[in-house]
């Protein structure tokens, strides 16, 4: 017999996900929560106080909450633990000629988290956390490439409650990025351009603002030489 999901858990993540997205910016009410959650209002306090409880949140005098200790206990265990991130960086800092900003991300649900976003030349340890955070994955370069692994039903279940996207144009894009291995964003004096690292990591490298004056081509081979660094140790 096939295992079945744990309903439980993942309600969890998810709202564990939101809160620490969302939590350190200001703090998450319950209705909010489960409005962009789609979820039960009271499922979604209880879940909070559960997280409360273990000290994966806070409360604030106004009842709402926002990340605890918890949090960033787990996120530094696993910054310290990911082979991706430690490669990456190792990579990142052999790569200082580099002018233009180099974002590194993970596809989630459809949202894109950037785990580097760092102008190279002025090195990576002063600018790995700048950038947006988490972006929609439709309208950024990473999240278009990493996106172009999915069939269209996985692209038609991740957009069916986005009744303002575009899928089928979305489906377009992903065509092309998966045709090409890359995925380009043009702006009127620059383009961001991404591919993904490797199978292994579930993960893409991009540029962002490269002046249109810079090949295509010159652009994705300096892409390729830091992925292939990345993943020399593979």
């Amino acid at each position: 017999m096939a295992s079945q999901s744990n309903k439980s858990l993942i309600d969890g993540l998810s709202v564990l996900s939101y809160l620490a997205n969302h939590g350190s910016r200001e703090p998450v009410g319950c209705r909010e929560a489960a409005r962009q959650l789609g979820m039960n209002t009271t499922r979604v306090n209880r879940l909070l106080m559960t997280l409360k409880e273990v000290g994966m949140a806070e409360q604030t005098d106004a009842k709402k909450y926002v990340p605890g200790p918890g949090i960033h206990v787990l996120a530094a265990q696993c910054m310290h633990g990911s082979k991706l991130l430690n490669r990456a960086f190792k990579a990142l800092q052999r790569n200082t000629e580099i002018t233009y900003r180099t974002a590194l991300g993970v596809l989630w649900h459809n949202e894109v988290s950037y785990l580097v976003y760092s102008d190279l030349s002025k090195g990576i340890s002063a600018g790995w956390h700048e950038g947006p955070g988490v972006y929609p994955a439709e309208l950024s370069t990473i999240g278009r490439v990493l996106l172009s692994n999915r069939n269209d039903a996985d692209i038609d279940a991740l957009y069916r409650n986005h009744p303002g996207i575009d899928v089928l144009e979305l489906k377009k894009t992903l065509v092309e990025a998966r045709h090409f291995g890359y995925a380009i964003i043009k702006h009127e004096n620059s383009y961001n351009i991404a591919i993904p690292i490797s199978r292994n990591f579930e993960a893409a490298i991009s540029f962002v603002n490269v002046p249109l004056d810079v090949a295509v081509e010159t652009a994705l081979m300096q892409l390729r030489a830091i992925a292939a660094d990345i993943t020399s140790e593979e």
